[in-house]
């Protein structure tokens, strides 16, 4: 017999078997920029990483980023982009890895580029301990850097053509102390060497003026009438200063002052009537002078008191005198001095007094004054 029945009845029902299908992460593209490719040490810099699906999607997660292996920092994608800070690299050429960890869509990528990082910029100010010193005297100049973690050493010297000295810094700082700088005015400058992460810097000039004057003061009194008067002269005397000395004796016309060996009589010994003289000496200082004594004589019991001045920086010539007499008051009063602008130097103005006090000196021109009175008790 035959059926006709359809195709559907003729056949029975059947399960296809399961597919797999991988889905692998979509791959990606990063690009890493630097804010600033040629920075200097400590300075930031940021870098900047965009990464992209190749088929237009936009990528999530973490970027990280090193220098040589050694993790430097990391961000956040947000909108396929993300940035980091960084200042912690060394002086020298670098490369930066920018490495995208990938997410449950996107693919692992990384890019690189190139860093370069010099010196820190440094500034040097330099300083002096004593604005105007007098000749010879021991003057401390000090060299500051910033940033104070510079480390090296500064010279400091006469227009950077004369050294004076060289230190080396600590906490961003350091100091030399000289002798050495000649009369007048010195520019000074301090040089800064630079060290591996700190560049060399120079100062402005610091303008370092120098006087003549006096090294050192000594005196000598009696305190009961005596033939001789003596003064200890200044330990600090040095060979070649001039070496000045006014002593004050009672008795005024009727005492002839003695000339210690080696000294030399400056002008005419001043008297005040019967009441007081006064004598000038002068002498080139030699180098068994200090601590040496050094004694006037007369004829005579009479109170005395004598003043020993160690000039730096003079000539070694008799320095010009200027006395005055005040036979009234039984003194011997300081004189007024006028001297051209053009003149620099240094006054010493002697004054003896039996009693009362001394007189103020007036001073012009480019000159110093120092005024050393003795009293007669």
């Amino acid at each position: 017999c035959s059926s006709d029945l359809p195709a559907s009845a003729r056949y029975a029902a059947s399960v296809s078997g399961s597919l797999s299908q991988a889905v692998a992460p979509a791959s990606t593209t990063t690009t890493v920029v630097s804010s600033n490719a040629a920075s200097t040490y400590l300075a930031p810099v940021t870098f900047t990483v965009s990464v992209r699906g190749v088929n237009g999607t936009v990528p999530t997660g973490l970027v990280s980023l090193s220098d040589g292996g050694l993790a430097i920092g990391s961000c956040t994608l947000v909108g396929g982009a993300c940035s980091a800070v960084v200042s912690s690299l060394s002086v020298g050429a670098h490369t930066i890895n920018a490495r995208f960890l990938g997410d449950a869509n996107h693919a692992v990528s990384t890019a690189s580029t190139g860093q370069s990082v010099g010196r820190a910029l440094t500034t040097v100010s330099l300083s002096s301990g004593t604005p105007a010193p007098a000749y010879g005297t021991a003057v401390t100049l000090t060299a500051t850097v910033t940033p104070g973690a510079a480390t090296g050493t500064v010279t400091i010297g006469i227009d950077a053509t004369s050294g004076l000295g060289t230190c080396t810094l600590s906490g961003g700082s350091c100091s030399i102390t000289t002798t050495s700088l000649p009369l007048g005015e010195n520019r000074l400058i301090a040089a800064y060497a630079g060290d591996p992460s700190y560049g060399a810097a120079t100062s402005s000039a610091l303008t370092q003026s120098v006087y003549i004057g006096s090294r050192a003061a000594a005196s000598g009194t009696t305190s009961t009438s005596t033939t001789a008067v003596s003064v200890v002269l200044p330990a600090a005397t040095v060979a070649g200063d001039l070496l000045v000395a006014a002593v004050t004796v009672g008795g005024g016309t009727g005492v002839t002052l003695s000339v210690p060996t080696g000294w030399n009589r400056l002008g005419t010994d001043l008297a005040s009537g019967t009441a007081l003289k006064q004598g000038l000496f002068w002498k080139a200082a030699s180098s068994g002078d200090a601590g040496s004594t050094v004694t006037w004589t007369w004829v005579g019991n009479q109170k005395a008191s004598a003043n020993v001045i160690a000039v730096a920086g003079a000539l070694i010539a008799a320095p010009a005198v200027n006395g005055q007499v005040n036979a009234a008051s039984a003194q011997i009063a300081a004189p007024s001095l006028s001297l051209a602008s053009t003149q620099t130097g240094v006054a010493l103005v002697f004054g003896g007094l039996a009693s009362g006090s001394a007189t103020t000196p007036t001073v012009g021109g480019g000159f110093r004054s120092e005024e050393h009175t003795s009293e007669l008790q």
